[in-house]
């Protein structure tokens, strides 16, 4: 058994045992421990007991499922992955599993379509998905290639708004022309989040900067070596990224980026002292890509 295989099987078997507990006593744990065994005939046995004890019990059902699944009886394992979404149990993982089982019977567009309902319910699995062997059969299908880009975490488009900003930058300061800054903005995290690495001179500064699908919300904390903390939230406004300070605050912050047409972005970097009736550029700078030495 593969490592990713048996971590899933674990996980499995963390939430059949916790749904049995307190059913049919010391049985639903010796169905569990035997799953873990790799008893496959076993494990079927006991599962295929507590299922005709309680049709409706769905974690007896994905018990059995898992059973069959790993004794190779593929066409029963899906019968029991039926029997579990019937009743009810773990819908994320019961797609998952049948996905796997779908795939090492040659069914893969069937398989195809239960990544795509996982990707519908939301599920970023991507890495679990493209970690598994049977899974890996489905490498080469347009249609698989999509379901894995959707369930990558962050690929929604609200977390690509800020590409634009990506790359490595000589950074002109347009009120005084000033040149030398350089700016590096890289994706981290797994393209979760972007890193900015500032430096001018003696002067040097980092922020973090990510989307927030819970608030709908771009955030960004901007330290540096003169002790400045700043924290930002915002997000696109018409085809800018526009990041302010709390409102609160003083003075408030606003800081927005504009992509230009010839690949350049601009920043101006606004403060307010009477809560955002009147601004003033503390900032107005121009991003050019670096060229490279």
């Amino acid at each position: 058994m593969n490592r990713h295989l048996f971590v899933v099987l674990v996980c499995s078997l963390l939430i059949i045992v916790g749904s049995l507990q307190g059913q049919s006593g010391s049985s639903a744990a010796d169905a569990a421990a035997l799953l873990a065994e790799e008893k496959w005939e076993a494990a079927a046995a006991a599962f295929t007991a507590l299922a005709d004890g309680d049709p409706k019990d769905g974690s007896a059902w994905f018990g059995l499922a898992q059973a069959r699944h790993g004794a190779g009886d593929l066409k029963a394992a899906l019968a029991a992955y039926d029997k579990a979404q019937e009743a009810g149990f773990a819908a994320g993982r019961v797609l998952f599993h049948r996905a796997r089982a779908l795939a090492a019977q040659g069914q893969a567009a069937a398989a195809v379509r239960q990544l795509e309902a996982l990707a519908d319910a939301g599920a970023k699995i991507a890495g679990a998905v493209s970690a598994d062997a049977d899974l890996a059969k489905l490498a080469g299908r347009d249609d698989y290639a999509r379901a894995l880009a959707r369930l990558t975490p962050c690929s929604d488009p609200p977390y690509r708004q800020f590409d634009f900003w990506l790359g490595e930058w000589d950074v002109i300061n347009q009120g005084t022309g000033a040149k030398g800054a350089i700016n590096r903005i890289t994706a981290v995290h797994g393209g979760c989040s972007l890193h900015e690495d500032y430096e001018n001179g003696a002067f040097e500064g980092s922020s973090l900067n990510a989307y927030d699908q819970g608030s709908g919300k771009w955030y960004q904390t901007w330290m540096d070596n003169q002790g400045t903390v700043l924290r930002l939230s915002g997000g696109m406004v018409g085809g800018s990224m526009q990041l302010s300070s709390a409102s609160d605050s003083s003075p408030v912050n606003r800081i927005t980026w504009t992509p230009n047409d010839d690949g350049s972005v601009r920043q101006h970097w606004e403060t307010s002292t009477d809560g955002g009736k009147t601004w003033n550029t503390a900032f107005d700078g121009l991003y050019v890509k670096r060229s490279q030495p």
